[in-house]
């Protein structure tokens, strides 16, 4: 079985065991909820790290169980990558040396999580998956750094930092079925 096949399949069948084999999470319960960020005009659905920390350490534990140990944590994605998939890469610089050093060095990183969802009606955890997005700064594909994560925060901070209190990450959860076309062949 190739590669691209075999890991939604072990993501889904990991997803189901957990489900099954999850017991309730009570110290958790207390977990904020995720934060809106107003920049700007633009509304961005943040994550608290304190609460994205805890959701990919749960991924960790999940990958443990249901896939051998897989060490997979997140995705490195180049700019450019991201940048032609959203129809955006005219944007992309044209001068040769600039071209190549966006390329070289623009990214973001995906984490993978499930975050803990408290379900009062039945005294348990619902458990969902998430991707949680960082900007990576002073990485280089061609020199095979990865860089480091810059966390988001409400304040002008351009440096790498380790995380504060106020710092959040982007959070994208709507995982398919609910958000994917049928039509799609990678959704069949």
């Amino acid at each position: 079985m190739r590669t691209s096949i075999l890991f939604p399949l072990i993501v889904v069948a990991s997803f189901g065991f957990a489900m099954i084999s999850c017991s309730p999470d009570s110290s958790k319960a207390d977990q904020p909820a995720p934060l809106s960020v107003q920049l700007d005009t633009v509304l961005i659905d943040g994550f608290p790290l304190d609460s994205a920390k805890a959701a990919t350490a749960r991924f960790r534990r999940f990958s443990q169980l249901g896939l051998g140990g897989t060490p997979l944590k997140a995705f490195t994605v180049r700019g450019a990558d991201l940048m032609e998939a959203l129809d955006l890469d005219s944007l992309i610089p044209t001068n040769p040396k600039q071209r190549k050093a966006f390329i070289d060095t623009t990214a973001i990183r995906v984490y993978m999580g499930i975050d803990s969802i408290p379900d009062a009606s039945v005294k348990k955890y619902h458990y969902a998956f998430k991707l949680f997005v960082v900007n990576v700064n002073k990485s280089s594909y061609s020199k095979k750094e990865p860089g480091h994560d810059v966390f988001f925060t409400s304040k002008q901070v351009k440096a790498p930092r380790l995380g504060d209190a106020d710092d959040y990450v982007l959070d994208f959860n709507t995982p398919c079925p609910t958000s994917c076309p049928t039509s799609s062949p990678l959704n069949n």
